[in-house]
């Protein structure tokens, strides 16, 4: 094995750890009263799949290449890109029950006119 090889081995586990540890935190903050079963049930699925990913290399000595790791990297980026809608729960289009009707969302209610 070179340094290359070795490499691309430790940045596939790194990304994988970050990954799992991202979804496990996404899971954490879903419940059946906030989050859409469909978005539940995907992020566990990704989460095994994950989980998966990164314990096969041990059982069936088959190790990440470029690709794996690119999409690892993809999917990390990706995930990491929009944490921000998902730091205070669900974000809305995610949510188990609609926002609240707004008629006007236009409409500013600091008292300004429109």
């Amino acid at each position: 094995m070179n340094e290359t090889d070795l490499l691309v081995k430790l940045c596939f586990l790194l990304m994988i750890l970050g990954l799992f540890w991202a979804i496990v935190c996404r899971v954490n903050r879903m419940s059946r009263d906030t989050t859409k079963a469909t978005v539940r049930a995907i992020y566990a699925l990704v989460g095994a799949m994950v989980f998966g990913a990164g314990t096969l290399p041990f059982w069936r000595h088959d190790w990440a290449q470029w690709a794996a790791l690119t999409l690892a990297a993809t999917h990390l980026i990706t995930t990491v890109a929009n944490s921000k809608a998902w730091r205070n729960g669900p974000p809305e289009h995610a949510r188990s029950k609609p926002a609240a009707f707004d008629p006007d969302p236009h409409h500013h209610s600091k008292g300004t006119a429109p």
